[in-house]
């Protein structure tokens, strides 16, 4: 879905905050809520630069599904079209990478590859996934979910737990 649980608001925020990034990137971003709460508590929480012409952030997204172009897309400066792994492989580093519920849309090698490419090019990276049976969703094949994740995946890549479920899932990964 173009959304996520809410209890990933916090976490995801008060790492925003913590981090205080100059540039993000946001895999998979569906409605915008990300880039959104990234330009809020980057912009104006941590520098009180309420209004546009003051943002010195960059924010940028990826999106594979274009239909799910909002209004919100209008607070990222860039807004990638296509799989996450061949823009990744074209673009620059980041302070901050978020990818929020979108791991499980990949086969477990593409998604393997894709965490070494996101801790390439990221100082930190905020990472969660879902182990719900998911198809059929919009009508987009693209959120289904294909594969299954736990902490022990993360593990080469010296994650942090950062908020555990049943069914799910949030890590923050160091770049390197």
């Amino acid at each position: 879905m173009p959304t996520c649980d809410p209890q990933l608001l916090t976490p995801v925020v008060q790492t925003i905050i913590r981090f205080n990034p100059l540039s993000v990137l946001d895999i998979g971003i569906g409605m915008g809520k990300w880039g959104v709460l990234a330009r809020e508590y980057i912009e104006a929480w941590c520098h009180q630069q309420f209004y546009k012409d003051q943002w010195q952030s960059r924010i940028d997204g990826i999106e594979i599904y274009e239909k799910y172009r909002t209004p919100a897309w209008d607070v990222y400066d860039h807004v990638f079209i296509g799989d996450a792994l061949d823009v990744l492989r074209k673009s620059t580093k980041y302070d901050l990478i978020l990818m929020i519920d979108v791991l499980e849309h990949f086969q477990k090698d593409r998604g393997l590859i894709l965490l070494d490419l996101i801790r390439q090019q990221s100082k930190y990276a905020l990472i969660s996934y879902s182990n719900t049976e998911q198809k059929d969703v919009c009508e987009n094949k693209f959120e289904d979910h294909i594969s299954k994740w736990d902490f022990q995946d993360f593990l080469p890549l010296k994650a942090e737990p950062l908020l555990t479920h049943d069914s799910w899932g949030l890590v923050g990964i160091p770049g390197i």
